[in-house]
């Protein structure tokens, strides 16, 4: 279908990109209209997991269990993962567990300017 030859458009313009050093990583993933299969084809250098699934996942088996496939299936395609809207340092110390490999959010700094 359209999202096919779209998602096939995006990866050959990230492939032409990428020898000039440029990196792409997918934000809000697991909550977008990316399917898995043009997330393999598609092949970005990380993803952001939306801050929606992070939010609980200190107390919530069932967000756990859905942050740690997403970080899964992020390792498995070579993409380094970071959880967006960490707010606890519980959250923070579930996300090391189920092998996050950064953090966005309140807990480590709130958005500002650009230092000149």
């Amino acid at each position: 279908g359209s999202s096919t030859l779209l998602a096939g458009r995006i990866a050959r313009t990230m492939a032409e990109l990428r020898p000039h050093g440029v990196s792409f990583v997918l934000d809000d993933f697991g909550n977008g209209p990316l399917s898995l299969r043009q997330l393999q084809e598609i092949r970005f250098a990380g993803v952001k997991i939306d801050h929606p699934l992070v939010r609980g996942v200190d107390t919530l088996p069932e967000r756990q269990a859905l942050v740690g496939a997403l970080i899964s299936v992020a390792h498995r395609f070579g993409m380094f993962a970071v959880a967006k809207g960490v707010e606890t340092e519980a959250e923070a110390a579930q996300l090391r567990a189920l092998g996050v490999d950064g953090f966005q959010g309140s807990l480590f700094g709130r958005p500002g300017p650009l230092a000149q």
